[in-house]
């Protein structure tokens, strides 16, 4: 946050709510051009719950995969990130093809290719926001380049 201009940052909430709904939010919600949940009863900049956004990773998920099978997704070669993207399995459900763990218990994590599905799609929502647009268009802020983990 120090380094960046940090405008859009989705993180789940497992294991994590205290920091994601009050201490992120305190720190950086009045950053985030994009929030992970706008509206509704408990707006949230940052706390995304992976369980109640299912359908929202899924469609996700299926725009980095149509990215990679058309050779457009591009990563650093990361290692770590790499690793994560193979041991992922595909998971049809009732939105379409998400992603899994080969079983519930292996030790294969796929942690990071969760994270980098979820950093591209919060990508594009600021992409296509609004505010996002006006910003770029402003002369008096200058243009910055918009940068992802992936």
């Amino acid at each position: 946050m120090d380094r960046f201009n940090v405008c859009g940052f989705f993180a789940d909430v497992k294991e994590w709510e205290e920091s994601t709904k009050v201490g992120w939010r305190n720190a950086y919600g009045d950053n985030m051009l994009v929030w992970a949940v706008p509206g509704g009863r408990d707006p949230q900049p940052i706390a995304w719950d992976m369980r109640s956004h299912t359908g929202e990773f899924t469609q996700a998920a299926e725009m980095v995969l149509t990215e990679i099978e058309g050779g457009t997704f591009v990563h650093d070669g990361d290692s770590f990130l790499g690793r994560h993207v193979l041991n992922a399995r595909r998971r049809p459900n009732r939105w379409g093809l998400s992603i899994g763990k080969e079983s519930p218990k292996s030790d294969n994590k796929i942690d990071a290719c969760v994270a980098m599905i979820i950093a591209r799609h919060v990508r594009r929502l600021v992409l296509a926001s609004k505010e996002y647009k006006e910003r770029q268009a402003s002369p008096a802020r200058g243009r910055g380049a918009i940068w992802s983990f992936s």
